[in-house]
């Protein structure tokens, strides 16, 4: 009952274009903005890449279902001297303050609706964390204030070579 990891050096955007060909098909379906932007040269990082692809995707597309038809969904790759980053920004309905402090949590979600209408089971963002933590990856939720709305799921990696 055991998830392995096999990390490896893997090139964060070349694993993210990927998984937005079909992201971005999902988004144009409730005609959302999608953006992606990297201003790093070379955003290398090491993980499993099954795990950063399941990590990636749910994120993603939490932002796609969260966020209304017409909004904006911004993917944000960068780094610093010792970290890659990687932000799935979206101006949606955002996660009320009395739910942010058990977000990570397993069921935390159970009930929360979307604007069509779906249901969420709450494991989503519990298994994103756990991925996350198998593969020394920090998992951070913050506000979107500069949208006035929405959430903003940032991801912390070690810098590699």
């Amino acid at each position: 009952g055991k998830y392995l990891v096999s990390p490896k050096r893997l090139n964060l955007k070349t694993v993210a274009e990927k998984e937005n060909i079909f992201l971005k098909q999902k988004s144009s379906g409730k005609n959302q903005e999608f953006i992606f932007e990297v201003s790093a040269e070379n955003p290398r990082v090491f993980c499993d890449e099954n795990s950063l692809k399941g990590i990636y995707v749910n994120l993603v597309d939490n932002a796609v279902k969260y966020t209304p038809t017409g909004g904006k969904i911004k993917i944000i790759i960068h780094t610093d001297e010792t970290s890659v980053y990687l932000s799935v920004c979206d101006n949606g309905q955002g996660i009320p303050k009395e739910r942010q402090a058990v977000l990570f949590n397993r069921f935390a979600s159970i009930g929360t609706k979307t604007d069509l209408g779906e249901k969420s089971v709450g494991l989503g963002l519990f298994v994103t964390g756990e991925l996350c933590s198998l593969n020394n990856i920090s998992l951070s939720y913050s506000e979107n204030f500069s949208e006035n709305s929405g959430s903003i799921f940032t991801l912390k990696f070690p810098k590699v070579g």
